[in-house]
């Protein structure tokens, strides 16, 4: 089958999850289909993208969204492909509201005026749009696992099959760790790392935790940046004592969870749909996980217990969940290796592939055309 995935931004570095998902299942597909793919890339990457693609340079933000737009019609009529998959961004507040909507219904109106099926993939959804009110704007919406949607489904796998296995752990202080892959060097995007991604949280819990015997590490390619670094580390809000606070840029997959014993996922606020790449990754890598206590990431646990809660509205129940977690290492255990076999069952990138296929098969019979996988 031959496909064209429409994704603005598909480009280094590869720490965001829709990027790394698209990135992935690109070079998944590719193996016995073409997959051609539509991106952009701002001005100050100038990669060269694997596998090739059509990504020109943007000067500004939307450009992201214009320039695979403009270039769209040319693509659907030179080297037609069998379905068009597009994988706009999630974020449904504001401008961006307008802004991402609009893409996905144009991608969508070019594909019909060709004749051409399209299926619009979602990693996430942040905004008041549910998936029912975005689904009537494009002609066939496929999310991952959720108990409300009875729509087509293509869940967010991961490429796990070629990780090392975990090696015993070393002996030495315990660690947690956090990440967050935003690469702009912005402060709104640092902003957006304390206060969104809940690094805050962690920050305040340095004195309790590192009092019993914690160390943690921070991950983000935003801490490759000095003056970015600095802010962190000075917060007043940051209680780790000094020594007792690592920040990393970029850090290699799985190494990065191996080597720590709990894997945080402080979230501050609910949004609508997410399946954060990062805590399928942890538990792949049998690394247990606390996470904040929001119904997109119960959904997400919802198959026993597969991970450790806490509340992010109520001051010192991160540290009283790490600490509760750490107590009981049978618990421990256990909760992790339940974990690991959901992950790698129910998430992987050769599961998502079909899934994909399933979908684009379908929506091709439904155009009249061959269902050939």
């Amino acid at each position: 089958m031959h496909f064209l995935f429409v994704a603005p931004e598909i480009c280094p570095p590869f720490t965001e999850g829709r990027k790394r998902f698209v990135a992935d299942l690109t070079a998944e597909l590719a193996v016995g289909h073409r997959v051609d793919l539509l991106t952009s890339q701002p001005t100050t990457q100038r990669d060269t993208l694997s596998p090739p693609a059509t990504a020109p340079c943007c000067r500004h933000p939307a450009a992201c969204l214009l320039r695979p737009l403009a270039a769209l019609p040319s693509r659907l009529s030179g080297g037609r492909p069998d379905v068009v998959c597009q994988f706009p961004y999630g974020t449904f507040t504001g401008v961006r509201r307008f802004a991402n909507t609009l893409f996905m219904r144009a991608v969508d109106t070019y594909c019909r005026a060709k004749g051409i099926p399209c299926v619009t993939v979602l990693y996430s959804i942040e905004g008041s749009l549910s998936p029912a009110a975005i689904a009537r704007h494009v002609s066939c919406l496929a999310l991952s696992q959720r108990p409300d949607w009875q729509g087509y489904r293509v869940d967010i796998g991961l490429g796990f099959d070629q990780w090392p296995p975990r090696p015993k752990r070393a002996a030495g202080p315990l660690r947690i760790l956090f990440l967050a892959g935003m690469w702009q060097r912005r402060a709104e995007r640092l902003d957006h790392v304390l206060e969104v991604r809940g690094l805050r949280h962690i920050l305040q819990a340095g004195e309790e935790l590192s009092s019993h015997g914690f160390q943690a590490t921070a991950a983000s390619p935003l801490f490759e940046y000095p003056e970015l670094r600095e802010r962190v580390l000075s917060e007043p809000s940051n209680k780790w004592p000094a020594g007792t606070l690592t920040l990393l840029g970029t850090a290699p997959v799985p190494d990065v969870y191996y080597h720590a014993d709990l894997f945080l996922f402080p979230y501050s606020s609910p949004i609508l749909h997410f399946v954060p790449t990062s805590v399928l990754e942890a538990m792949a890598a049998g690394t247990p996980t606390v996470l904040a206590d929001h119904p997109f990431l119960r959904t997400l646990a919802g198959v026993g217990e597969i991970a450790f809660f806490f509340d992010p509205s109520k001051q010192g129940d991160l540290e009283r969940a790490v600490l509760a977690a750490a107590r009981d290492p049978e618990r421990l255990s256990l909760v992790a290796s339940t974990a690991q076999k959901h992950v790698t069952k129910e998430w992987s990138l050769r599961r998502s592939a079909q899934q994909l296929l399933e979908v684009a098969s379908a929506v091709r019979r439904r155009h009249g055309a061959s269902p050939s996988l």
